[in-house]
């Protein structure tokens, strides 16, 4: 959905509201200049009427008076006088324009001395539609010059007027909620940003001041823990080592080792999703991920062979990808860990590099759930695994930060994750 400028739209509106007002104004305009030049027409030809009436009663011959719009007749003595007489419209021929035209047609009678005369005079009439076209012309016109003057005085005005809101836009955006110094927002004379920045400068204290305490307290509950788990797990070698065990009370031991170990790890990752939620990572420098991926197959190979899994790989060279160091090194130890752990006796991991994407492919069981969920937090292939299900909500979650884009498919055993960049 294409989101628009405040000023876009009110500009928008101005201009719908200016046509509406235009139209109804340019109908207004029509019937009155329409109505104004009737009038004036009907006073002329009473006028020009009243005229011709004097000058017959001062004697001028009839002939003299009469013209393509003037017609005097003599009537019977005893025809009733009209003075005022009738007007109407009428077509006749126009002299100059040598075609029909609409003519308003005064006929009266008039008694003058001993005759009764009648007199008709015309005058050419505006024609409607030469109103109506001279109308739609003005109103036009006005609309094209009001409508550029609110287009470019209204992006000047605004230019002005919401500029501390475009700085409040931009101190929103670039707003680090780890930052402990507060927030100066722009200074403005408009009530409403003013109320707007005393909210804002509020509210993303409170939560800077909320999320460092809770940062704070996740950080020294993670340190905190790593040292009795490191205590207990120390004991539990020391107490392995004694010769008086047996071994149920061996396998006790070590499945506690276990337990302790994993304890430690989703401490680990549990820290670093929180992270990644809240953003922490913000450097994009480019980097060579080409020699990022080979580190870590250097490092995973061989625990691949241990279980003896077999490793190809294509790697393309020096891949470029913007994206923090650290978080590239996870990514790609997480998705060779997962290869790994949900992989089958002598099977295979095939990793392939381009400037497109990265591949990771390794034989496996076929999934018993819908695949989409693997991404979720907890989720797990195989329940029963001693995985966390915490690897690939990591990958997504460091994708989703970095416009990464992680897919997942399952085909003729075979399990592929692709990161498209």
């Amino acid at each position: 959905m294409y989101n628009m400028r405040i000023i876009t739209k009110f500009t928008l509106l101005y201009l719908v509201l200016l046509f509406i007002t235009l139209t109804v104004g340019g109908v207004v305009t029509y019937q009155s200049v329409k109505q104004e030049v009737k009038t004036e027409t009907d006073y002329s030809l009473r006028e020009e009427t009243r005229i011709i009436a004097k000058s017959i009663s001062e004697g001028k011959p009839i002939d003299a008076l009469e013209n393509i719009k003037v017609q005097i007749h003599i009537l019977p003595e005893n025809t009733q006088e009209d003075a005022r007489g009738t007007i109407s419209d009428t077509l006749m021929m126009h002299s100059n324009l040598k075609r029909m035209e609409v003519f308003r047609f005064q006929t009266s009678t008039h008694k003058i001395g001993d005759h009764v005369y009648a007199i008709n005079v015309a005058d050419v009439f505006i024609e409607e539609n030469d109103m109506l076209e001279g109308v739609i012309n003005t109103m036009l016109r006005l609309f094209i010059v009001l409508s550029l003057l609110f287009i470019v005085f209204g992006f000047i005005f605004s230019k002005i007027i919401l500029n501390p809101f475009d700085k409040t836009l931009d101190i929103i955006d670039n707003f680090d909620i780890g930052s402990r110094s507060s927030t100066e927002f722009p200074k403005s004379s408009t009530k409403e940003f003013v109320q707007l920045n005393m909210f804002l400068n509020k509210m993303m204290n409170r939560v800077s001041k909320d999320y460092n305490s809770l940062k704070e307290f996740s950080e020294n509950a993670s340190h905190e823990m790593q040292t009795p788990l490191a205590i207990a797990k120390g004991k539990l070698e020391i107490l392995q080592e004694s010769e008086r065990l047996k071994e149920a009370e061996l396998d006790l031991i070590i499945t506690s080792q276990k337990e302790l170990s994993k304890l430690s790890n989703l401490t680990h990752a549990l820290g670093l999703l929180t992270k990644l939620d809240n953003e922490e990572f913000k450097s994009k420098k480019p980097i060579n991920f080409s020699e990022v991926v080979q580190e870590s197959l250097y490092i995973f190979t061989e625990l691949a062979n241990f279980r003896e899994i077999e490793v190809n790989s294509n790697l393309g060279t020096d891949v470029a990808l913007k994206i923090e160091k650290s978080l590239a090194d996870v990514l790609v130890s997480n998705l060779l860990k997962n290869a790994i752990q949900h992989n089958i006796a002598n099977g295979k991991i095939d990793v392939t590099l381009s400037n497109s994407s990265l591949i990771v492919k390794n034989t496996g069981k076929n999934p018993k759930q819908d695949p989409h969920i693997y991404f979720d937090r907890f989720s797990k292939h195989d329940q029963s695994s001693g995985s966390l299900g915490l690897g690939l909500s990591i990958v997504k979650k460091i994708c989703d930060l970095n416009d990464l884009e992680v897919g997942y498919h399952f085909q003729d055993g075979w399990h592929e994750l692709k990161i498209s960049f």
